[in-house]
């Protein structure tokens, strides 16, 4: 009997205990990338690490990658989208291994990682959050522009940001529609043309109507002056507030 103890102990140094990848701790490292911000694609994006973060005009859209370095296969993936720093309650929480999500609203959100094994379903990793603040909105509009094709302020664009919606319509001064364009081509703007031909020196109007992040409505009448013979040592007309 006395020797029970050096026999288990013999057996056991022989035959050690095997562990497989589902008991080994899970282990990652998400980032979120940048893919664009104020409706301008970002073709290397910035690399945001958990605990980092982000401050940029919306719309924002950012794709969070979970990076999951631990040979696991049994893996629940949560990210949580949280108003306050410590993530404690989530106002939206997305079931994938890597999310795309886009930010809207002004203010600041945090972005937590959560990973649970699907069997317990038990949380064994939680990563440092990462915040995502969307700037103020702003919508200025130039009040003169020389679309004369020297390269330089041939077009009429409108400096903004964090809008998320956005219609401008220019007139003539007789009221007559020129041309118009939204949110979707907003840095596009005006080239001076009305069916085909640049328009003729003189004043002409536009009327915009625009939502900010912020919640923000702007709703703005300007004059625009078309200086078709202006040459390139004209510079940006001024802008009205």
């Amino acid at each position: 009997m006395k020797s029970f103890p050096l026999l288990l102990l013999a057996m056991a140094t022989l035959c050690p205990i095997a562990i497989v990848a589902q008991d080994l701790p899970i282990e990652a490292d998400p980032v979120a990338v940048v893919m664009s911000s104020n409706n301008e694609v970002h073709e290397v994006g910035d690399t945001i690490y958990q605990g980092g973060s982000y401050t940029g005009p919306a719309p924002i859209e950012i794709r969070f990658l979970s990076r999951v370095t631990s040979d696991r296969t049994n893996l629940r993936y949560e990210w949580a989208v949280c108003t306050d720093a410590n993530c404690e309650n989530a106002i939206l929480t997305r079931y994938d291994e890597d999310m795309d999500y886009t930010f809207m609203s002004a203010g600041t959100t945090y972005i937590q990682l959560r990973i649970s094994d699907t069997d317990s379903l038990y949380i064994d990793y939680y990563s440092l959050p990462i915040s995502i603040t969307v700037s103020e909105s702003m919508l200025e509009l130039p009040n003169a522009f020389s679309p004369n094709g020297d390269g330089i302020n041939d077009r009429y664009t409108v400096r903004h940001q964090s809008l998320v919606s956005f219609e401008a319509h220019i007139f003539n001064r007789w009221g007559q529609e020129l041309y118009s364009w939204s949110i979707g081509n907003i840095d596009d703007g005006w080239d001076g043309t009305y069916k085909g031909k640049t328009v003729s020196n003189g004043v002409y109007f536009i009327v915009v109507v625009a939502e900010g992040a912020d919640g923000i409505e702007y709703k703005k009448k300007s004059s625009i002056n078309v200086m078709t013979g202006i040459s390139d040592g004209y510079n940006n007309g001024t802008y009205n507030q």
